[in-house]
């Protein structure tokens, strides 16, 4: 019979991981398959590398090196394996609290799931398209096992699948050069490109609202045992230098040469309404410039597929583990009388991990088959506002980890005020607030074409956060 996973997980993640371990798990885990093929599609589509992926990976490395020693020298002695266990150990255990942290950490990880398996299916539409369905449920299958399997062998598998990413899209990228006639013929494809039309929408975001995302990013449930597994604080700085490195060179020089070098390969077209298309064995019915480096995975060698389907299951399996994690480590006791026992926490992660990877498959599979039957559009809204709803969780982490003076009171008012000025923002809550008040209507529009989702919700987090906190000495212990 299989050790206990709750007893191994616990010995597991007693800071044994070195900086080159614990960093491609952080880097496996922060950049997914749809970041391989957002970024490449993006420099096929503009013409240029996003210069706001640079941004926000420099930001997210930042906060993973300013706040990673705190996590953890705050992890360990707390035994918290998920952000609802450090908080509570800051302010003092409240179930509400603890629920709604649950809440926002089970929402953030579902989503990246479902985003994983979602993008996994656009691949199988081009390897295997008759049976796709079959492919997203093998695919989420791997993944589970993966993630049920011991901490110490996930975080082996997560940087594998760093390797496997890296090492596609240095392959990928070395070959447009081939294909191009060499270094030389790299760059001159990339003058000749400028005369090549550009993205008519600019899709390009004000930095601001991305910073707090950006930061949050660095408190997502699944980066949470990198953090306690590290040997040190100095080991999780050194993953920081790794990751940013990896990112850099992996994402922002890799992906990018690989879309500008696409656009000599695939030339865009315009229609004649003067919309701006990828080339016909891009995509050829729609705008899916995000296809390009499948079709191009296609057009070398389809075993590089295995890059991206590691990345998918790298990402989703950390996340299908911090689901588990949160529902058996801080859900579960929550209605238990008699704490939540470890062999209760077992059984209620690997039937979690199960259920949430089926769940997923069972809303991605028939994405595409039918326009009538998208269950996937029930979970669009919530993957949209994901990186925000994580946003929520700065004000008691930043309070946790440095101030040490808010209350749980506060908190609790403001995560809860900052959940539902978010739900605000939901088209979903929108139609039904206009339904049931009419005149709520004009409200809800202005305040959704005029305010950022992210900055709105976390400005009446903090307000009321500070509010309600009691005045307290520097670190001492909270009360409400």
């Amino acid at each position: 019979m299989a050790e206990n996973p709750t007893v191994e997980r616990q010995a597991a993640l007693e800071g044994t991981d070195g900086a080159v371990l614990t960093g491609l798990a952080m880097f496996a885990t922060l950049f997914s398959i749809v970041s391989m093929l957002e970024t490449t599609g993006q420099a096929y589509r503009d013409g240029s590398v996003g210069l706001g992926f640079g941004l926000a990976l420099a930001v997210t490395t930042a906060t993973i090196a300013v706040c990673g020693g705190r996590l953890h020298a705050l992890a360990i002695p707390s035994g918290s394996a998920t952000p609802s266990g450090l908080i509570a150990a800051g302010y003092g255990p409240a179930r509400p609290l603890t629920l709604l942290v649950a809440l926002v950490g089970l929402l953030f990880a579902g989503s990246m799931v479902v985003v994983q398996l979602d993008a996994a299916d656009a691949l199988g539409a081009l390897l295997m398209p008759r049976a796709r369905g079959l492919g997203v449920v093998l695919l989420a299958t791997v993944a589970a096992l993966a993630a049920l399997g011991s901490e110490r062998g996930l975080i082996r598998t997560l940087a594998l699948s760093a390797v496997l990413v890296l090492t596609t899209l240095g392959v990928v990228a070395l070959g447009v050069f081939h294909a191009l006639g060499g270094l030389n013929g790299f760059f001159e494809s990339i003058a000749d490109a400028r005369n090549l039309p550009r993205g008519g929408e600019s899709r390009a975001v004000p930095w601001m609202p991305w910073v707090p995302l950006a930061i949050a990013s660095a408190f997502q449930p699944a980066l949470w045992p990198r953090y306690r597994s590290a040997r040190s604080a100095a080991a999780i700085r050194n993953a920081s230098l790794i990751v940013l490195g990896l990112g850099t060179l992996g994402f922002v020089v890799a992906a990018g040469a690989i879309g500008l070098g696409a656009r000599a390969l695939y030339p865009l077209r315009i229609d004649g309404q003067w919309n701006l298309l990828p080339h016909a064995r891009v995509d050829p019915g729609g705008t899916g410039f995000d296809r390009v480096l499948p079709r191009l995975l296609l057009d070398q060698a389809p075993i590089l597929f295995l890059g991206p389907l590691a990345a998918m299951v790298g990402a989703a399996a950390a996340n299908l583990r911090a689901f588990g994690t949160i529902l058996a480590d801080d859900v579960y006791p929550c209605f238990h009388r008699s704490r939540a026992g470890e062999i209760g926490r077992c059984a209620v992660l690997r039937i979690t991990v199960l259920l949430a990877a089926l769940g997923a498959a069972a809303l991605v599979a028939p994405n595409r088959r039918t326009e009538a039957f998208r269950p996937i559009s029930l979970v669009a809204e919530v993957v949209v506002l994901a990186p925000a709803l994580l946003a929520q969780l700065l004000p008691m982490m930043i309070d946790t980890v440095f101030l040490k003076r808010g209350g749980r009171r506060g908190a609790t008012a403001g995560l809860m005020i900052g959940l539902v000025t978010l739900a605000l923002f939901s088209p979903l809550v929108a139609t039904v607030a206009r339904a049931i008040v009419p005149a709520l209507g004009p409200i809800l529009g202005r305040l959704q074409e005029n305010l950022d989702p992210a900055w709105t919700a976390l400005t009446t987090n903090v307000l009321l956060f500070s509010l309600l906190s009691p005045r307290r000495a520097r670190g001492e212990r909270p009360g409400r």
